[in-house]
């Protein structure tokens, strides 16, 4: 699921559009490392990020927020909940998701779908599924 911030000078506003996957990112602060995967948020802003899509633990036992996290360490399912937790961490008006859950089980996918959608209720959210089931509060188009 590799991340777009797409800029709209015109409005000032950015679309955070989560399609493919990540490549990499370094959440570290220190020795001058680029963080990739929230600039601007505080390490207690991304573990709780991570909280939400179920990624905390992976992430901590991969080396903490100071790790370099490359696309060939992850599962499809993480390299999504990565990006989800990316958009969750964005200040972007309008989050667009295709299929953000696709690789999880259902269960587990449904309930961090309702996590992300109820922490992104200020925002317009676009996502895409084929799964049956929609999450609360949603409109479906057929």
């Amino acid at each position: 699921m590799e991340t777009t911030l797409i800029d709209l000078d015109t409005t000032g506003r950015t679309v955070v559009d989560l399609t493919e996957t990540l490549h990499r990112f370094c959440a570290g602060r220190g020795d001058g490392l680029v963080n990739l995967f929230a600039p601007h948020a505080a390490d207690s802003e991304c573990w709780q990020a991570l909280a939400a899509v179920e990624l905390d633990g992976r992430i901590a036992a991969a080396g903490g927020l100071d790790a370099w996290i490359e696309q060939d360490m992850l599962s499809l399912g993480e390299a999504q909940r990565l990006n989800l937790a990316r958009a969750l961490l964005s200040a972007a008006p309008l989050v667009l998701l295709d299929e953000p859950v696709e690789h999880l089980d259902p269960e587990q996918g449904s309930g961090i779908l309702n996590r992300v959608l109820r922490q992104l209720a200020d925002r317009i959210v676009i996502y895409s599924s084929h799964a049956a089931q929609a999450a609360p509060n949603t409109l479906q188009l057929t």
